[in-house]
């Protein structure tokens, strides 16, 4: 078991430090060819801490291949096994750290995030970060085994924070189907908000029944069925997968 964990942790960093690698050079790709390195001093300074970050994961890497891979997972351990006192710190940490991905990304910063290496590195850095943060929380469960809690964590925090400017009362469309999704609900209930029956929808029946569900309670306003449209798409995805995990 001990030389499977060390394997592991061993490849684990090996395909990160060339995913960092990948990531990196396309940051550094993007921000050159737009030339927007020469007019930022926190670009050249985020540069200069991406190279150092680099070149200690590869210091990292080296380590663990050559015999200190179980001194790593000491490490590790030793972080799973925070004093109770202390877990108040690593709950703060979480919260922090799940609140951040999604105002860096979606913010002004994710603009030199767009490429595929470069935003996928970062999220997976953050699962990692939050899988250490949830072990130490929760200290039954090992930091791999709470990797998929932290991937579904994140990314469900992520898909709600998208979703919320989605919430408005502004009276036309919000995207260009938007107006069809509702219509197709309401056909659940034509005959008390039409005065007839209108034949329901043929195509993705299942999903404008869900988003019908608001329609029960009349005159619900238009910012409301919103909410549960955003419920259906963001939230209740990820709270199935946690039911069923």
């Amino acid at each position: 078991m001990a030389e499977k964990n060390i394997l592991r942790l061993r490849l684990g960093l090996l395909l990160l430090l060339v995913w960092g690698w990948v990531g990196f050079s396309q940051f550094r790709s993007f921000i050159y060819k737009e030339e927007l390195i020469e007019l930022s001093k926190g670009l050249q300074i985020i540069q200069v801490l991406g190279w150092i970050g680099l070149f200690l994961f590869l210091g990292l890497t080296v380590f663990a291949w050559l015999g200190g891979a179980e001194k790593i997972l000491s490490w590790i351990n030793r972080g799973e096994n925070l004093p109770r006192r202390m877990r108040w710190i690593s709950l703060l940490l979480v919260v922090t750290l799940f609140v951040l991905y999604p105002v860096l990304v979606i913010g002004h910063f994710g603009i030199y995030l767009q490429t595929f290496y470069t935003r996928s590195f970062v999220f997976i850095l953050f699962v990692i970060v939050g899988a250490a943060l949830l072990s130490a929380l929760k200290q039954n469960k090992t930091w791999l085994e709470m990797l998929p809690v932290s991937f579904l964590l994140l990314a469900a925090v992520y898909n709600i924070a998208f979703y919320i400017p989605h919430i408005s009362s502004y009276p036309l469309a919000l995207s260009g189907s938007e107006t069809s999704r509702y219509y197709y609900a309401s056909t659940f209930f034509s005959e008390r908000i039409y005065g007839q029956n209108v034949p329901w929808p043929h195509s993705n029946f299942s999903r404008y029944l869900m988003q019908s569900v608001a329609f029960l309670i009349p005159s619900l306003p238009l910012w409301a069925h919103r909410v549960w449209q955003v419920l259906l798409r963001a939230a209740f995805p990820y709270l199935t997968g946690f039911l069923l995990a």
